[in-house]
């Protein structure tokens, strides 16, 4: 595994070695980050330290945390909360060691938003790794995570994070894969196979909810990430529209009706689906394929200077 691996072990991701060296100090010494209060931990605190007599707490802040769900980051509301403004102090959980057991509040990570525990049957972390990755797909799409429905696609996005998950002994941490992957590929909610939250305009509800499950079809279809999340964020934003959509075109086009994360392109498609009633590219997407791109109009030859 590579050095990061006592940082991911506590919730450190990104660092230079200066900041992986204090970063360890300052866990064997008070403990981890604790997780946010308001993102329910999908993201951990960082702190400030007023002095050297600081004892571990500080000015708590929460810089927020990816959504794979729309490609982006969520930025959260703790620091504008009273424990962030009158420097409460946070409960630091014990400090994790490479190839530590699972503290109580990791293992609640793992079952978070599933419907039962997730269970792995006696001997697994013993099985060859692509065997391992069989087995992790099954319980993946027994537990409801939305993987790549092509087995092939599914089976290479599980090995890798298996591999991911090994520790300088090759012993495979395939609890944590499956959190990887869990991440990664996510369970829908009730909320989001409704179609999301209600739009600002209830006229819109079809087109928010149309968007989002074309979202997952396309993410299940193993999409490019950047063209899955789009349409994510564009129900984000129709969502957020006072006015009833009636022309997709002019919402990509710069202008008085431009509409954020909406281009020119997704724009003919919103417009496709308010005459017909469904997108064009989902069929594919529900067969597991990726839709043909639109061919690029030619270019207009330069004519030749006199």
């Amino acid at each position: 595994m590579p050095m990061s691996e006592t940082g991911k072990k506590n919730k450190k991701y990104m660092y230079k070695k200066a900041d992986l060296v204090a970063h360890c100090v300052d866990g064997e010494k008070w403990g981890r980050y604790p997780p946010c209060p308001v993102c329910q931990k999908k993201a951990s605190l960082r702190v400030t330290y007023e002095d050297a007599n600081h004892g571990g707490q500080g000015q708590w802040k929460c810089h927020g945390y990816w959504d794979s769900n729309i490609g982006g980051v969520v930025r959260c509301s703790f620091n504008y909360s009273e424990a962030a403004k009158s420097g409460a102090p946070q409960e630091r959980p014990a400090w994790r060691h490479p190839g530590g057991e699972y503290s109580d509040d990791e293992q609640e990570d793992v079952n978070e938003g599933l419907d039962k525990p997730v269970t792995f049957p006696e001997g697994f972390g013993e099985l060859p790794p692509m065997e391992m990755a069989t087995e992790m797909i099954k319980i993946c799409r027994e537990h409801g995570l939305t993987v790549p429905k092509d087995d092939q696609l599914a089976m290479r996005e599980a090995y890798v994070k298996i591999m991911a998950s090994e520790d300088y002994e090759g012993n495979t941490d395939y609890v944590g894969a499956f959190g990887l992957l869990k991440e990664a590929y996510p369970k829908q909610t009730a909320e989001q196979k409704a179609g999301g939250p209600a739009p600002a305009n209830a006229d819109n509800a079809a087109l928010c909810a149309a968007l989002e499950a074309i979202f997952h079809a396309a993410k299940a279809a193993n999409e490019d990430p950047m063209k899955a999340s789009a349409y994510a964020k564009a129900a984000m934003s129709v969502r957020n529209l006072p006015y009833k959509v009636e022309d997709g075109i002019k919402m990509g086009k710069p202008g008085k009706m431009k509409v954020e994360n909406i281009g020119p392109s997704l724009g003919a498609q919103i417009q496709y689906f308010l005459d017909h009633g469904k997108f064009e590219r989902m069929e594919y997407y529900e067969r597991g394929e990726i839709p043909p791109s639109a061919p690029k109009p030619p270019k207009k030859e330069k004519a030749p200077k006199a």
